[in-house]
């Protein structure tokens, strides 16, 4: 079962941020799968300086390509005829 979590780290401090990414980098290298989901620019920053795979979804409007193309991450592209969960 993988752990889903969504902008869990939005009201936190700059430290505090960092330790949790600290700990969930040390909780999937255990083997647990993590989905971590923001909008935030700097708590993707910290998922990169600890050398995390970070993907995008992709979205249908042109504001989701903006932030694609300025944050340098390719877009996932996600086909909605799949419904299965792999």
């Amino acid at each position: 079962m993988p752990l889903v979590l969504d902008d869990v780290l939005v009201n936190c401090d700059a430290q505090r941020a960092a330790n949790a990414v600290e700990v969930l980098c040390e909780f999937a290298e255990t083997g647990h799968q993590i989905l971590f989901f923001t909008c935030h620019q700097h708590i993707c920053g910290m998922f990169e300086e600890a050398e995390v795979e970070i993907r995008t979804l992709a979205d249908t409007g042109p504001a989701a390509a903006l932030i694609a193309e300025a944050s340098g991450l390719a877009p996932l592209k996600v086909d909605a005829s799949e419904q299965s969960f792999k």
